[in-house]
């Protein structure tokens, strides 16, 4: 139940953008102690989102 819980913590964290939570959930979380390919995919995705993130402030400035 745990890991549910956790899982859509940071699914919501990636969808609404706040990426200092989504980090703050994959590095605390206990299912992310382990890696599985569905952790690796969150940590994509927020890699990711971060970088275009980055690139659409840059051209927005």
């Amino acid at each position: 139940m745990r890991d549910v819980v956790e899982l859509t913590g940071i699914e919501a964290a990636l969808r609404s953008r706040n990426y200092e939570l989504a980090e703050h959930l994959r590095e605390s979380g206990r299912i992310f102690r382990h890696r599985s390919p569905v952790l690796d995919e969150y940590a994509a995705r927020l890699a990711a989102l971060r970088t275009s993130e980055r690139h659409t402030q840059g051209v927005l400035k």
